[in-house]
């Protein structure tokens, strides 16, 4: 397979940039990128409505936990309530834009069946 050539970035016998040559690139050398174009999404994109509710009590017990000062708190109380927050607030998003998605979802499908009608 010919690819392309590509001037090399960095050298390790320390050649100045101009005095390096061209190298093919070979298929070890190209990254194997997703097919989308970009990078994997963030790591709750995919819990669906019941990780959100894991997410709720999770952030709810992680609330409490500091509340009651139990060992592994931290010195601060006001990390441990912004991160319990943070827990709090996705999986309430996470929660809301499922059931959301899931009434519009529903609706579609019932003007759908109306028409067919």
């Amino acid at each position: 397979m010919n690819l392309p050539y590509q001037t090399r970035v960095f050298s390790l016998d320390r050649q100045p940039l101009h005095a390096q040559e061209k190298k093919p690139l070979t298929d070890k050398d190209v990254e194997q990128t997703d097919s989308r174009g970009y990078g994997p999404g963030p790591w709750w994109a995919e819990l669906g409505t019941w990780g959100a509710v894991g997410l709720i009590t999770f952030g709810v017990v992680a609330a409490a936990w500091v509340f009651l000062r139990l060992p592994g708190t931290p010195e601060n109380l006001a990390t441990g309530y912004y991160q319990a927050a943070k827990l709090l607030a996705i999986g309430l998003v996470l929660t809301g834009s499922t059931l959301l998605g899931r009434t519009r979802r529903d609706a579609r499908r019932a003007t759908s069946d109306d028409a067919a009608s």
